[in-house]
């Protein structure tokens, strides 16, 4: 299913006046979706063309591989993903094919103790995606620890914000708007 919203932001500047976002998530169906939508989403995806994107959650692989055709598309960016296996130690991200593992940077292990040095190490980010853990604790910690290191117009989004408060609280505690779609919530950091 594509969504298309139009969001009107007071500080945003003139310069990034009709900027198009695009949020893709939790594609559990992988390869029963026919190619026709995937090459859709990459499409929509390489508009973006980010520099650094960290994510936190994994699984198989598939909205990594979403992210990562689209900056191979583009021949730009890197991304950073966090991930605790949870059923054996090569799991995390398995379905990402080869040829896009060289933009890809898998950090294995909790992102409660693995996101901070990450962030450190690129210093600064144009996107962080949440979909590990989903406890208030853990949501929030990581709203909190990615919004130092985001770049100003940057976006958070976060998947499952319909589990807990903490994307309402993040963003009330921030003085920002979020955003809501179903189950997904993002936040653009304002250019001030």
């Amino acid at each position: 299913m594509v969504k298309t919203y139009d969001v009107y932001l007071e500080d945003l500047p003139a310069d990034l006046d009709n900027t198009v976002i695009v949020a893709i998530s939790d594609m559990h169906l992988g390869m029963l979706i026919d190619s026709e939508w995937l090459d859709a989403r990459v499409t929509q995806i390489n508009a973006q063309k980010p520099d650094i994107v960290v994510e936190t959650g994994v699984a198989s692989g598939v909205s990594s591989s979403y992210i990562l055709c689209a900056m191979e598309e583009n021949r730009h960016g890197q991304l950073y993903s966090i991930d605790q296996p949870w059923w054996k130690e090569e799991q995390s991200g398995w379905m990402i094919p080869d040829y896009l593992r060289h933009r890809w940077h898998l950090v294995p292990g909790k992102s409660s103790e693995r996101l901070l040095p990450v962030l450190k190490e690129v210093a600064e980010i144009d996107i962080f995606l949440h979909d590990s853990d989903h406890s208030y604790r853990n949501m929030l910690r990581e709203f909190q620890t990615a919004w130092t290191y985001l770049k100003a117009g940057g976006l958070l989004l976060s998947h499952n914000i319909d589990t807990n408060n903490a994307f309402s609280d993040f963003c009330r505690e921030r003085g920002v708007k979020g955003y809501t779609l179903t189950i997904m919530g993002g936040v653009m950091k304002p250019w001030r």
